[in-house]
């Protein structure tokens, strides 16, 4: 590799877009539904059909979504079952634990992905409906310019034998010489 002692050396600025915040959270929601009969026990719950989308709110992103859930129930004292089914909804605010000092603010993007889908981890009879929390992991990430400082070494990327390349930029607007 060709030393760059001795040659000029230019900076410049580049606008990229790049993920200039990041955040995760591990949610856990509780909910209750009544189903058409009065259960006497829960055997089975799915979480299924999760949608959810994003929006920035100062550092963090609040999160907004839902998913369907199917109880599978006992009732009149463990003799019949049935399946209740509902939509419901939550709300999840994940703080930014990254923020990019150097982004630029008017220009970004929230993106929001679910790490680890919805589930049941727990289904009881309470009070003639069943009680349930749903936990699920999400991760937020606010897409935007930054900026980066980059060195530009002429013909450094050159392959040997290769005509010398002319930088086009030779403003000193854009360079500066390193001592």
């Amino acid at each position: 590799m060709e030393s760059l002692e001795g040659k000029r050396i230019l900076f410049r600025e580049i606008l990229t877009k790049a993920v200039v915040g990041r955040g995760r959270k591990y949610v856990q929601n509780s909910h209750r539904i009544t189903p058409e009969h009065t259960p006497t026990g829960v055997l089975g719950l799915w979480v299924i059909g999760h949608v959810f989308s994003g929006r920035r709110v100062d550092d963090a992103v609040e999160v907004e979504g839902s998913y369907e859930v199917n109880a599978w129930y006992a009732y009149d004292n463990n003799t019949k079952t049935d399946v209740a089914k509902a939509t419901l909804t939550y709300r999840a605010r994940i703080p930014l634990g990254y923020l990019d000092p150097d982004r630029v603010e008017d220009l970004l993007m929230v993106r929001v992905s679910q790490l680890e889908a919805p589930h049941a981890v727990e289904a009881r009879v309470v009070d003639g409906e069943i009680a349930m929390t749903v936990a699920m992991e999400l991760e937020a990430e606010l897409v935007g310019e930054t900026r980066l400082c980059v060195v530009v070494a002429p013909d450094a990327c050159a392959f040997p034998g290769e005509k010398e390349k002319k930088d086009p930029v030779e403003d000193d607007l854009f360079a500066d010489e390193l001592d």
